[in-house]
């Protein structure tokens, strides 16, 4: 993972400690992942490889949310 993101781990259900490893395991070549913005806008971009399947890239675009007085304005 590359950009203003915090990796957060993956789906492990019934797996103990599984949140915030840097891998994550598959059921059918399937998970889904989760990464927390910052507080710093830009595009987020994430690989995943595992043997035997082909390597996808996902990006994702953060932007800045106008705060005023610690609230969102109308």
């Amino acid at each position: 993972m590359t950009g203003p993101g915090t990796w957060r781990g993956g789906v492990n259900e019934s797996m103990v400690n599984s949140t915030n490893n840097l891998y994550l395991y598959t059921e059918g070549g399937i998970n889904r992942v989760f990464i927390r913005s910052q507080t710093t806008p830009g595009t987020i971009t994430l690989t995943a490889t595992s043997s035997g399947l082909t390597q996808a890239t996902a990006t994702v675009t953060s932007v800045a949310v106008p705060v005023v007085n610690g609230l969102l304005p109308r």
